[in-house]
This record gives C-alpha cells, sequence and structure tokens, in this order.
C-alpha cells in the first residue's frame, strides 16, 4: 500500500525520523515534509492531496493548535494525526477528540503507533475501506466490512458483468459493489438493447463473475445456466432472481449457480458477500438462507407487505410519500435498527436511484463518522431501502428540553459544525438541519441522520416533480426558501436557527403559514438575543446573515468563532 502524505514538523531529525518510518512501513509512498510557519501551503491548500497528515512541533507554540483544527475541519475527510507535548491540557485534548484528531505524545511514541494511528483513521473515515461500520450479513455471519477488510492491504478490482433490463436496477448493483471495492470495473448489459450487448451475443466470458438478473421462470433461469455452462470459459454466476422461485434454489445451484439472490428482497451485504465468496476474495463457506422480515404500509390507497432479509418488524415511526420508517431487530442479534423504503425513488426512475446511489456511497463510505451508521442496503420490492443504526440516547429536540447552560450548547453547537465541516467535505448539503435532524449516541457523540433531501453543491432544494421547496420552512435558509443553488453555508443559517432556539427556547420568526415564514427567513433582520445571551450575538450574526457572502464560510469558521465559548466561565445572567 503507497501512500502520500504530509507530515509538518519544525525539526529536522524529527522529519527525517518520522519519513524513515513510513516509507518503511508503506513502501513506495510519498512523503512531503514542510517546515512550520514560513513553509507551509496558502489557507486554501488542497490538503485532500495527502492520503494521512501528520502534525508535530512549531516553532509557535499558539499557532499549532488552530492550525490542527483547521486541517480537521477542512473539507477533505483526511485523517489528521497530532504529535502533541504531554502536557497538553485536557479541555484542549477533549476538543480535538469531537474533531477526530488522533493525538500522541511526541517524546514517548513509537514508530508502530503513529503507522497503525494512520491505518486505523484512514479505516474510520472509510479511506481504506470505503464500507458500512458494522454491518451484519444474517444470512452468512460474514459482514462485507470484513470482507473489504480482508482486501485492505492488496484492493483487488474485479470485473463484474452485471446483466438485467432494469437500468435502474443495474445502477443500484453497481454502487453497492463499488462501495466495498471502488476500483472495480462494473460493466452493465441491457439484454434488450439493440445498443448494448445482448443474451445473444457472447457475454460474461471475460468478466471474474456474471450477476446475472432479470430471470422470470424457472425454465428460463435453467436455460440460461445451461447455455452458460456450456461455454469454453464461463466464470462463476450469481443468479437474481424473483422471490416466485424461493423453491427452486437447490435446483438452481445445482445447475451451476454460484449463489441464487432474490431481486425483490435484495440485501447489499448478502449480494458482496457472494460476490467476494465467488471471486475468491473471501472463503468459500456455504451460505444458509436468510431469514427475513415483513415490514407493512399503506402508499396511496394501496397495502404492500415488502420483505427484507435479516431484520423483522417491531414499529412503524413515520409514514409519508417520501419514506416508510420503520423500528426493527436485527436477526438473529436482535440489535435495535432503524429501516427506511424510500418509496420516492422506485427502481425504474434512474434519476431518482442515481440520486439515492449518490447520497449512500458517501454517507455510508464515512463509516458512522458524525453521521448515522449504516448497517446494509438493498432493494424490497420496487424500492430502495437503508438499515441504519438505532440512536438510543435521543435528538437534540429531546435534549432541548433540559435546562443547560450556554457552554453546554456551545459545544453542542461546536460539535455540531464539525459534524457540518464532514458532509460538506463531500460537497452535500443536508437541506433539513433541525433538532429532530441532531441525534447523539450513548458516549455522547453527535450525529446527523435524515439525507433523503440532500444534494450536492450547486443543487437546488426543490421537488423535481412539483416543483414545492423541500425543507422545513421554520429551519430554512433564504436562499433554500427560493429554490436558489445551495451550498453549505445553507445549512449554517439552519445550525443558526437551531443556536437561537437552542439558547431562548423559541424560534426566531412565527407566523401562520409556511409561505410567511419563507417569507420573514428573506427579508427580517437577523434576530437579537436577549441581553444575557448577547455575547453570543456575533455567531448568530454570522450564522443568519441574509446574504451567504456575509455568513461564516464553512463549519471551521464557526468552530474557530465558538472556541472561547467552550471552557470559558461565562453563564447566562439575567437582564
Amino acid at each position: 500500500m503507497s501512500l502520500r502524505i504530509a507530515f509538518i514538523d519544525a525539526a529536522p531529525t524529527m522529519r527525517m525520523r518520522v519519513a524513515d518510518a513510513l516509507v518503511a512501513a508503506f513502501p513506495g509512498s510519498e512523503i512531503d515534509s514542510f517546515v512550520p510557519p514560513d513553509y507551509l501551503p496558502e489557507q486554501n491548500f488542497d490538503w485532500s492531496l495527502f492520503d494521512a497528515i501528520v502534525v508535530g512541533e512549531f516553532s509557535d507554540d499558539e499557532a499549532v493548535l488552530p492550525f490542527v483544527r483547521s486541517l480537521a475541519l477542512n473539507p477533505t475527510r483526511r485523517p489528521v494525526i497530532y504529535l502533541c507535548h504531554d502536557e497538553l491540557d485536557t479541555p484542549t485534548s477533549a476538543s480535538l477528540k469531537l474533531l477526530a484528531i488522533v493525538k500522541l505524545p511526541r517524546s514517548r511514541f513509537r514508530d508502530s503507533e503513529l503507522i497503525s494511528a494512520i491505518i486505523f483513521a484512514r479505516r474510520d473515515r472509510g479511506l481504506l475501506v470505503p464500507t458500512t461500520s458494522d454491518p451484519s450479513t444474517a444470512s452468512s455471519g460474514v459482514s462485507a466490512t470484513t470482507v473489504a477488510e480482508e482486501t485492505v492491504s492488496s484492493p483487488p478490482s474485479p470485473h463484474i458483468v452485471l446483466m438485467d433490463g432494469s437500468a435502474g436496477f443495474r445502477r443500484v448493483i453497481a454502487h453497492f459493489i463499488m462501495s466495498v471495492w471502488p476500483t472495480a470495473t462494473v460493466e452493465e448489459i441491457d439484454p434488450f438493447s439493440q445498443t448494448m450487448r445482448g443474451a445473444g451475443i457472447s457475454f460474461g466470458t471475460h468478466g471474474d463473475i456474471l450477476i446475472l438478473g432479470g430471470i422470470g421462470t424457472r425454465n428460463e433461469a435453467l436455460s440460461a445456466l445451461a447455455r452458460l455452462q456450456n461455454r469454453e470459459r464461463c466464470p462463476p454466476i450469481v443468479l437474481i432472481v424473483t422471490r416466485d422461485l424461493a423453491a427452486h434454489l437447490d435446483e438452481l445451484k445445482a445447475a451451476g449457480a454460484t449463489a441464487v439472490l432474490f431481486k425483490d428482497a435484495l440485501s447489499r451485504n448478502a449480494l458482496c458477500v457472494a460476490v467476494a465468496r465467488a471471486t475468491g476474495l473471501a472463503e468459500a463457506a456455504p451460505v444458509a438462507d436468510a431469514p427475513t422480515g415483513n415490514f407493512n404500509f399503506l402508499l396511496d390507497g394501496e397495502r404492500y407487505s415488502l420483505e427484507i432479509g435479516g431484520f423483522r418488524c417491531v414499529a412503524t415511526i413515520s409514514a409519508n410519500a417520501m419514506a416508510q420508517v420503520f423500528y426493527a431487530e436485527r436477526l438473529p442479534d436482535r440489535r435495535r435498527a432503524v429501516i427506511k423504503i424510500l418509496t420516492a425513488s422506485p427502481h425504474h426512475d434512474l434519476k431518482g436511484i442515481e440520486t439515492f446511489c449518490s447520497r449512500y456511497r458517501f454517507f455510508s463510505g464515512l463509516a458512522g463518522r458524525s453521521v448515522v451508521r449504516y448497517l446494509d442496503a438493498g432493494v424490497a420490492g420496487q424500492w430502495p431501502y437503508v438499515a441504519l443504526e438505532y440512536l438510543s440516547a435521543g435528538d437534540l429536540r429531546s435534549r432541548m428540553q433540559i435546562e443547560t447552560s450556554s457552554q453546554a450548547q456551545a459545544r453542542v453547537m461546536f460539535r455540531l459544525a464539525a459534524a457540518l465541516s464532514t458532509i460538506h467535505g463531500g460537497a452535500f448539503v443536508h437541506l433539513d438541519l433541525k433538532p429532530e435532524n441532531i441525534f447523539f449516541r450513548d458516549n455522547d457523540e453527535l450525529v446527523l441522520i435524515d439525507f433523503n433531501i440532500a444534494t450536492r453543491f450547486g443543487g437546488v432544494g426543490r421537488n423535481r416533480f412539483s416543483g414545492e421547496v423541500l425543507g422545513t420552512p421554520a429551519y430554512m435558509s433564504p436562499e433554500q426558501g427560493q429554490g436558489l443553488p445551495l451550498d453549505g453555508r445553507s445549512d449554517l443559517y439552519s445550525a443558526g436557527v437551531v443556536f437561537y432556539e437552542m439558547l431562548t427556547g423559541e424560534l426566531p420568526y412565527s407566523a401562520k403559514s409556511d409561505a410567511e415564514i419563507i417569507f420573514r427567513h428573506i427579508h427580517d433582520e437577523v434576530p437579537l438575543l436577549p441581553k444575557r445571551l448577547r455575547h453570543f450575538q456575533p455567531i448568530i450574526d454570522g450564522l443568519m446573515a441574509k446574504d451567504r457572502e456575509q455568513r461564516f464560510a464553512s463549519g471551521a469558521d464557526l468552530a474557530f468563532a465558538l472556541q472561547p465559548f467552550l471552557n470559558s466561565d461565562i453563564t447566562n445572567t439575567p437582564t
């Protein structure tokens, strides 16, 4: 594994020692040494050029910590390892931990610790293994994460031939595979197209594996397998069929199918395990049938009952035109999870599926860093679904009912700034930031959820069918309310509304209709805090400026502005 690593340190002997250790650990790697502060890049330098950034000693002790924080909050997702002095104070250590900075003692660290820190920090950020954290494949006991981790030292590039008549379904399959093997070649074939090679041509004989979908009947499946098995070189075949053929699994495997999966109840984890075993990327152990659960709901007057492998429905959380959300238990360990079926994006809607896949690839690749963890994903009936971690510590709305100090509220905002920097680093805008979408893990880590309407920078927050503005009016930025192109500063405006509500217990603007609230966000003055909270007014002003050019430019700017309030003795004083 070769990497490009930046090492910043004022001491020549330390630069030499660390460079030698890293080159020995990662042969072929490129180590760029920087001498602070005179020989550092400009502020807008693209740190994403590096796979990891190691920061050591500065000649100016007061400059190093702001620089380390700026690297961690820079929209790169590159891990930062800080070789700090042993006497680094506890509050500062806590703030570094919030930013997911790995801290090692400079005077007594071992080279092996630094190497391990780089490997595990990159894995935690989804850069070595761009897959979900803690997924489970109930059918086999082997997770897709385990499959991917076995290939970290030498990432494979399998050539996968994918044949199915549905372009949307092919897109979902391809994205699921590439979420584990990002360098894989996925060749899509439409059997009904005159421009994409069809069943009458010699397809699949040059790939490492053939994924064959679009099979409707037993005879069709057996005929296709027989024709393929008669070829001179037939790769392993993963057959994707409808649930109607469940009674014929043994017959299909005997006819040459390496694995058989169900198209209307397809799990991403089960798919990736089947691919890994068929191509030799994981041990070829027998795969048991996955236990499934039924998820029932009513949509547009029609009742649906969908099967999802590995999970059992416990209760319905919410239901609307965009998504059906359920509490669930993961089988067989009975751990809680949340299942979200995205009924606004059927797999025949190619544009909607592309949007789903883009969101899934990015947010699942964050491996739970400041965002909800993705346990699995798949297709249930005609819709994609995601299985998410259950966050038992609750949301920010419930915490706002409990009286806390303004210092504690500033700490929440500091962590929110770091979380927003993470998603903005992938050029995504959340678009629905509000207390109900800000959760906490049991260790008090702040987590963002609900990326149903998240869009890339430059996108607009409108429903592409109805043209209606998407989001929650009480928290919308002026540009979101007007349907203008968006970037991360829209989320920062929403964060300002959240902070104002946390501090005062009230929303900054109220009205009788959604349209009037949106109008007030666009035209009213930035709200003024009560006197007892006036020391936070510069933060509110920097977040809720009507002109986004006057707002904080990034989560990093917000974090720096909040720093004086994190450990100060400022408290709410009476007016």
